[in-house]
């Protein structure tokens, strides 16, 4: 059993003291291999019991946890709509709003995390890597939105034939991804919800 206790210091840390200097920081840590909305549940959690002290909230996502406030408008539109009219912003760092193409590269096997794997791992090949990373739904959920062919069996099929030790996704997660897409593609911000987010 895996549970997320923190983030990365190497990537974080710098800012984490940046913002301390003038503000109460309130880490987020999060598994990126769950899937978005059992993360944003948990989030949802947090963010009410916060919003309980009537104080300014600057929400700082970065990549992936931008999309776990997506999943959070999808989920509670009635708590986001309360977080946008207060005082509070939030702040997108890089987050593939619609999906990322790069995702590709870890399910294909092409992606330099992959490769390192496959190079230190003494118990695993790069297909038992894969087929250990075709098990976790936040990966699927990085997938583009707006390309319904992603969600498509015969997509993967054909894939195969040109990528060596690629692992064709099972047919449950295919369906999750087919869901997450056609409930997060469309979503729309109003004005004064738009005038709440900053996309950096």
């Amino acid at each position: 059993y895996v549970k997320a206790d923190g983030v990365m210091e190497n990537s974080y840390k710098r800012m984490g003291e940046l913002l301390l200097e003038d503000n109460d920081l309130r880490v987020f840590a999060f598994d990126w291999r769950k899937s978005l909305e059992e993360t944003a549940q948990l989030f949802i959690a947090e963010l009410k019991e916060y919003l309980k002290y009537n104080q300014p909230i600057n929400i700082v996502a970065h990549s992936m946890g931008g999309l776990v406030i997506k999943s959070l408008i999808k989920m509670d539109r009635d708590l986001w709509r309360k977080f946008c009219a207060g005082n509070n912003k939030l702040i997108l760092l890089g987050t593939p709003w619609l999906g990322s193409h790069l995702i590709m590269e870890v399910l294909t096997g092409h992606s330099r995390r992959i490769k390192q794997l496959d190079l230190i791992d003494w118990n695993n090949n790069k297909k038992g890597i894969l087929s250990t990373v075709n098990e976790f739904p936040g990966v699927f959920e990085l997938l583009p939105v707006t390309q319904p062919q992603f969600g498509q069996k015969s997509f993967w099929a054909n894939i195969q034939n040109y990528v060596k030790n690629m692992i064709e996704p099972s047919p449950v997660m295919l369906t999750k991804f087919q869901n997450y897409s056609k409930e997060t593609r469309d979503i729309e911000l109003g004005i004064e919800e738009r005038n709440k987010v900053f996309y950096i």
